[in-house]
C-alpha cells in the first residue's frame, strides 16, 4: 500500500498484535493466504514493523477475519473476505496500525433548533430598508434574467 507514509501517533504506535484467522482451503480465504506466503505480504509488513505481533491461526470453514489489539486494551476485528488483492490487505493494516483504537464520535452541531423560526427561513430575496413595491420590481427583474 503506497497511499499514505509512515504516520507515528503523539503517543507511539498504538497497535500491539494483530491475529489473522483464515480456512486452509476455502475460497473465500484464497487472498489471504496468498498475502501471508508472498515476499512482499505479511512477512514483509511485519519486518517493516518490529514493535506488532503477529499471529496466524488456521481454523476450518471459517471467513478469513483480522483481530487488532491495541495497547488501550480495545480490538478491532476486520473482515478479509471481500478484499480481492494484497493491495487491499496492506491498506487494512496500515489503517490499523495508524490508528489508536478508539470508537469513531458523532459529533452534534452546536445549535439545534426544535422549531422554525416565525420570519421563516432567510434568503437571498429578503431587502431590508426597501419599500414594497421597490421589493416586487426587484424580484420580477432577478426572475426574469433566469
Amino acid at each position: 500500500y503506497k497511499g499514505k507514509k509512515k504516520k507515528m501517533n503523539a503517543q507511539g504506535w498504538q497497535l500491539k498484535q494483530a491475529i489473522v484467522t483464515l480456512c486452509d482451503w476455502g475460497a473465500a480465504s484464497k487472498t489471504t493466504r496468498k498475502f501471508i506466503k508472498e515476499n512482499k505480504g505479511l512477512a514483509d509488513f511485519a519486518k517493516k514493523n518490529p514493535q506488532i505481533e503477529f499471529y496466524v491461526q488456521v481454523k476450518r470453514n471459517k471467513l478469513p477475519i483480522v483481530r487488532f489489539e491495541y495497547v488501550n486494551g480495545r480490538q478491532k476485528v476486520v473482515q478479509l473476505k471481500n478484499k480481492k488483492t494484497i493491495e487491499e490487505h496492506y491498506k487494512t493494516f496500515y489503517e490499523a496500525r495508524n490508528s489508536t483504537g478508539q470508537t469513531k464520535i458523532k459529533h452534534e452541531p452546536y445549535l439545534k433548533q426544535s422549531k422554525e423560526s416565525v420570519q421563516g427561513k432567510w434568503n437571498s430575496l429578503l431587502f431590508f430598508g426597501l419599500k414594497q413595491e421597490e421589493k416586487k420590481k426587484i424580484k420580477k427583474e432577478l426572475y426574469e434574467e433566469l
